[in-house]
């Protein structure tokens, strides 16, 4: 690339003409089917449900990721900015949470260093908390694994309402 193709962004990034050009036609081509899709009430019905089944499948995918390991909450703001594109519910819902995260990351960063490491601490023991008791649970329903080496069985038998 070029040096006189570069743009500064304002967070200091560097984007190409090419790639804005490129972002352009792609989000015009977009629009054109959303547009051709949407003329017809069929069309409008089965785009709506369509946004909503992604949306909610990723919606419910990431609130499972929140205590997990994964991106969970960058999914659960995904599915919301897919959903508010049809549903203005998904739209308040997106802007009240992320109101609200910003509130809390303005809150935590006015703490001292010892507040923080004592949040992160409880976060960390809390997070293990919820993995712990997902486990259970799936062991409690679905019952031990036969891949599982004795002496684990032996300790995890021991664990009320898992056999």
């Amino acid at each position: 690339m070029d040096p006189g193709s570069q743009v500064a962004v304002d967070d200091g990034r560097v984007t190409s003409s090419r790639a804005r050009r490129w972002w352009r036609r792609t989000r015009a081509r977009t629009r054109a089917v959303r547009a051709r899709v949407r003329r017809t009430p069929a069309g409008r019905l089965g785009w709506r449900i369509g946004v909503g089944v992604v949306g909610g499948v990723l919606l419910v995918a990431g609130v499972i990721m929140i205590p997990g390991p994964g991106q969970g909450w960058a999914t659960v703001f995904l599915a919301l900015a897919i959903l508010s594109t049809e549903f203005s519910w998904a739209h308040r819902l997106r802007h009240g949470l992320w109101v609200r995260l910003l509130a809390g990351r303005a809150w935590y960063e006015r703490r001292g260093p010892r507040t923080r490491l004592v949040l992160a601490t409880a976060g960390v023991f809390a997070v293990t908390a919820i993995l712990l008791a997902v486990l259970w649970g799936s062991l409690a329903l679905t019952g031990l694994p036969g891949w599982l080496p004795d002496t684990a069985e032996d300790v995890l038998t021991r664990l009320p309402g898992v056999s």
